[in-house]
């Protein structure tokens, strides 16, 4: 009871309804009422920011994110893409919430608000530490379930819409076309030439490590 109370407690409330909701979907999943990827970011090699919502109404997101960015190198870090990010969230929610509860319980006992907002930061930064440590064993793991099988998918000579734009020796991305679903890959100019947004392109190879693939401007016969 002492427990319950605490994780109800106002200064707690927070984590524990990001906890709550974390197990009420994985009850879902084992019920069959939700999919492992109802919320989920591919960030492989050929698909780097494919945002996916699969629902019963199989509705499909795609968010175009520059490859260069900091953002990309944040979600990368923690495994996002690699590890479904729901596995992520959960370890994150769970051990923020215990290490949130502890030091309001142990450090806060005059329970004052300033005291339990600061405590919010160590309780994220812990959380998302023991996320990375959790989930990196779980790569491997994940690789040989099938995770991320759009790896197998044969994008040479496919043509798609540069979504952003590829200067003469940076990476872009368009979006490719594989069965009606689009795909986000990247993409550097294959003859060293500036593909703006909204252009047409077609994919000529596969890039260096197989990190992007190599295209170039999609010329049609009149």
């Amino acid at each position: 009871m002492e427990l319950f109370l605490e994780a109800i407690s106002f200064h707690n409330l927070a984590w524990t309804i990001l906890l709550v909701l974390c197990v009420g979907y994985w009850l879902m999943v084992i019920v069959g009422l939700a999919d492992m990827d109802f919320l989920d970011i591919d960030m492989d090699a050929h698909v780097d920011h494919d945002l996916d919502l699969d629902g019963d109404s199989d509705i499909h997101k795609d968010i175009s994110v520059d490859p260069d960015s900091w953002l990309h190198g944040f979600m990368k870090f923690f495994n996002m893409g690699e590890v479904p990010l729901m596995v992520i969230l959960t370890i994150f929610a769970l051990s923020g919430w215990v290490i949130n509860v502890l030091l309001n319980y142990y450090l806060n006992p005059w329970d004052w608000g300033w005291l339990a907002a600061l405590y919010t930061l160590p309780a994220a930064i812990g959380g998302a530490i023991m996320s990375k440590i959790v989930t990196t064993p779980l790569i491997g793991f994940y690789k040989k379930l099938g995770y991320k099988g759009e790896e197998s998918i044969d994008f040479l000579g496919r043509t798609g819409l540069v979504t952003v734009t590829v200067e003469e020796n940076k990476l872009g991305q368009a979006e490719i076309m594989v069965n009606g679903d689009p795909m986000i890959v990247n993409v550097k100019s294959k003859k060293g030439v500036k593909l703006p947004k909204g252009s047409k392109v077609s994919i000529a190879d596969e890039g260096e490590g197989n990190r992007f693939y190599w295209a170039e401007t999609y010329e049609t016969i009149d």
